[in-house]
């Protein structure tokens, strides 16, 4: 038997790494909870630092968001559901600059044509058997939908996704265009 779409790459936040956090938080309580005779304002700064290591845990477990390339499709699952884009119609994908003194990765924006222009695509990959250079001529382009993929998303600084991603024949729009 064939398998119908083979995964290619496959990106995810550290499972093991998450639950480290969420027990790290736990230990934090349990200090909390034994230290009574401490500095109020010590006990309140632990106290929140067990609160968001435990938040930042337990989401990251319950949350699992992950990005995954397939030889038809790219998929994307940011809750419980999975968002599943064919090949053909993404459009390519940009690295954008971080902003602000916390988001030192930058994050991943992809291009995706829209639902009602999946189908011209689609007929265009099916006649070519490769990946559209540029999306059909759009009247209405902010309604196209742009992912975008941040490091609590990937698991690992975007930059870093970008090779694999050119590999699997996805336009970089960051770069300039060569002639």
């Amino acid at each position: 038997m064939e398998a119908t779409s083979e995964v290619r790459r496959t990106w995810s936040p550290n499972v093991a790494a998450r639950i480290a956090v969420l027990l790290f938080g736990i230990a934090l309580l349990v200090v909390f909870f034994i230290a009574t005779g401490t500095e109020p304002f010590g006990r309140i700064l632990l106290l929140l630092a067990a609160m968001i290591s435990v938040y930042y845990g337990f989401t990251g477990l319950i949350r699992r968001p992950r990005f995954e390339i397939t030889d038809e499709n790219m998929i994307i699952r940011r809750t419980f559901r999975d968002h599943v884009y064919p090949r053909y119609a993404i459009h390519g994908f940009r690295m954008e600059r971080p902003i602000g003194l916390f988001r030192r990765a930058g994050f991943l924006t992809i291009d995706i044509a829209r639902v009602e222009d999946w189908s011209d695509l689609g007929r265009e990959f099916a006649k070519t058997q490769t990946l559209p250079t540029s999306l059909p001529p759009l009247k209405d382009r902010e309604r196209d939908i742009l992912e975008v993929l941040t490091f609590s998303d990937l698991g690992i600084s975007s930059s870093k996704v970008v090779p694999d991603l050119e590999a699997h024949g996805m336009r970089n729009l960051s770069k300039p265009v060569e002639d």
